[in-house]
């Protein structure tokens, strides 16, 4: 988070005038972390003697006024979670929500800094200072995470959520689906009112391509009202300047999306392969957990050798090297060791790990997603 230190009573304040229009738009959470937040910063401002002396006691009634109107926003707010558990279907998205943010963060995950650059300027950065990004600066209602399985689109879409304290709701699409008309849309539009009663918000819905494909003359009727369903509640989204919602896709076919669905999602983020300094940290990071005699040069050596290889099929690696020194016993033998006996792992049991963990993903896969960004992606 960006220092508080650097903000004066203007910033403070302006975030103080963004939780009363929050409040007054039913936005009670969001209101809530605003008015905390506009009292933290003048509470601090304080404590640096940063505030006039002949301002410090109006100052510190705004802040006991900020204090009693965040707890009055979170009554509301408890309120209206109740209220949500009522309805079956808000009580069915209300199951895949993680109000507390998880524990996955940016610096967890190992690479990706364009991706990761992008989602603090359209995502984390906005929360953080909605006094900033307003009308034309306003943050984009849709992010679409593509590119090859198993490089971490749905770890980033949890890092978002706990970067900016938001209220992070993962949703599958065979949640959405249901063999009862009229069911399946009836769940969409509960999940964006609970995204908007939760707000600020994540929604992410991972594979969406199964769920917003493109529509043809012989779709089912079900689906094609889901999908119609989605396209009128995403246009929904963010109509009041206060509001906070994000929705997030993934996914490893983005050719296979509807294009009505492809053009609401205006930010479109390639998530590759990763590069040599990434695999290398993967596998340091992995081999941690076990013994091993690998110096960094071999570790470099074996991420400049994995061409094609995801962060997924590295963990498959590592995973396949750290067993072979446990076969070079027999079961009697394991049975009867300390793991502190059991001999390190080195490199040549990753050249065996290899002959049995190939990559997943080929050229080909590879240029597809490259020629996709450069007709759809927008980040050149």
């Amino acid at each position: 988070m960006m220092s508080k230190e650097i903000f004066g009573l203007d910033e403070a304040a302006d975030i103080g005038r963004a939780a009363v229009a929050c409040k007054k738009n039913k936005q009670y959470n969001l209101a809530k972390i605003y008015f905390i937040e506009s009292g933290q910063r003048m509470n601090a401002l304080i404590k640096q003697n940063k505030v006039p002396k002949d301002k410090i006691d109006a100052v510190a009634g705004i802040i006991k006024s900020t204090i009693a109107q965040a707890e009055e926003c979170s009554k509301y707010f408890k309120a209206e979670i109740e209220a949500l558990k009522k309805d079956k279907y808000c009580d069915e998205i209300l199951k895949n929500v993680t109000v507390t943010p998880d524990s996955v963060s940016f610096d967890s995950i190992m690479g990706l800094g364009k991706a990761k650059s992008i989602l603090r300027e359209t995502l984390i950065l906005p929360n953080l200072r909605p006094d900033l990004f307003t009308g034309i600066r306003s943050p984009p209602r849709g992010i679409l995470f593509y590119g090859p399985p198993g490089n971490g689109k749905t770890y980033l879409a949890k890092a978002v959520s706990r970067e900016c304290n938001a209220t992070f709701i993962n949703i599958s699409a065979s949640a959405m689906v249901s063999k009862w008309m009229g069911e399946g849309e009836k769940m969409m539009k509960a999940l964006f009112h609970v995204a908007n009663i939760c707000q600020p918000s994540v929604i992410f819905i991972d594979e969406v391509d199964s769920l917003l494909s493109e529509r043809k003359e012989n779709d089912h009727e079900a689906s094609r009202r889901l999908k119609t369903e989605f396209l009128v509640q995403f246009d929904g989204l963010n109509n009041s300047p206060t509001d906070r919602i994000s929705l997030i896709g993934a996914t490893n076919l983005p050719n296979m999306l509807d294009p009505a669905a492809l053009r609401r999602f205006g930010r479109r983020i390639l998530i590759p392969l990763p590069d040599d300094e990434a695999k290398a940290q993967i596998i340091k990071g992995l081999l941690n957990q076990v013994q091993h005699n690998m110096s960094d040069k071999d570790i470099v050596k074996v991420a400049k050798s994995l061409e094609f290889y995801s962060a997924s099929d590295i963990s498959n690696l590592v995973k396949e090297a750290a067993m072979e020194p446990l076969r070079s016993y027999n079961s009697t033998e394991v049975l009867g060791m300390s793991k502190y006996q059991i001999r390190a792992v080195s490199m040549k049991d990753f050249e065996t790990a290899r002959k049995t963990v190939p990559p997943s993903l080929t050229k080909k896969d590879i240029v597809f997603f490259i020629e996709w960004e450069k007709k759809y992606g927008g980040d050149k």
